[in-house]
């Protein structure tokens, strides 16, 4: 599972932020309701310890996913570039990033991104010209045969003028 992609793509992404926010109006309430200090700071430390824990898991995920294009780039430019934006937009939309995480992430993404779109644009090209020349290819052998052809009726009107 790629950034919780097969999650926010089954329950919808109201659902996931909709979790988040249960659980930090959860610990807030915890933490109102303890008179003691030490206790509310060890109920920070581990809601802090907990959000690190998510956001090293996105980033892991996150390198995962640059990996997986990487790979496929040249193959699949156009599908890897849909595939980064929407990568790109959870990166930038996760609660659970810090901002040096999120910018950091966020620039390797567009670099990738950027990388996949000049392949992209390659592989078009590429593809016009195999096009081409098939194209040629094909007009060639068409004119090849239809020389034939026509040698052939010379050589039968030669044929008949010579009896």
């Amino acid at each position: 599972m790629i950034l919780g992609i097969d999650i926010v793509r089954g329950l919808g992404a109201a659902v996931v932020v909709l979790a988040i926010a249960t659980a930090t109006t959860t610990l807030a309430q915890e933490v109102d309701g303890i008179d003691d200090f030490g206790t509310a700071g060890n109920a920070l430390r581990a809601f802090q310890a907990d959000r690190q824990v998510l956001s090293g898991k996105f980033k892991a995920e996150v390198e995962q996913a640059l990996q997986l294009a990487r790979k496929s780039m040249r193959q699949d430019p156009s599908g890897v570039v849909q595939r980064l934006k929407f990568l790109l937009d959870s990166v930038q939309n996760a609660p659970e990033l810090g901002p040096e995480l999120r910018g950091r992430l966020t620039a390797q993404v567009e670099a990738a991104l950027r990388r996949a779109q000049r392949q992209a644009v390659d592989k078009d090209v590429r593809d016009v010209m195999r096009a081409q020349g098939e194209a040629t290819r094909n007009e060639r052998t068409r004119i090849q045969a239809a020389l034939e052809q026509d040698q052939q009726k010379m050589s039968q009107l030669m044929d008949r003028f010579a009896c």
